[in-house]
């Protein structure tokens, strides 16, 4: 709903003007950083290629050690 301009109901965002409707998309996006999303997503690929997508551990004390030592290595 924040996304539709501050709280409106749909209806009352279908009704906005174009120009109205991106400057509360664009003012959304700014507040949420949704345009830093892509950074993640990159370095998060970036990980997976270099040390494949999972994992032998089971118990998560061991995972976190075997993501650490995938890391340094």
């Amino acid at each position: 709903m924040d996304q539709l301009g501050g709280g409106c109901a749909a209806e009352q965002f279908a009704k906005m003007r174009k120009e109205e409707r991106k400057k509360h998309q664009k003012a959304w996006k700014a507040k949420v950083r949704f345009n830093s999303r892509w950074i993640i997503k990159i370095t998060i690929s970036s990980f997976k290629r270099l040390l494949g997508e999972t994992l032998g551990s089971v118990k998560p004390e061991y995972i976190v050690v075997e993501i650490a030592t995938k890391i340094v290595v």
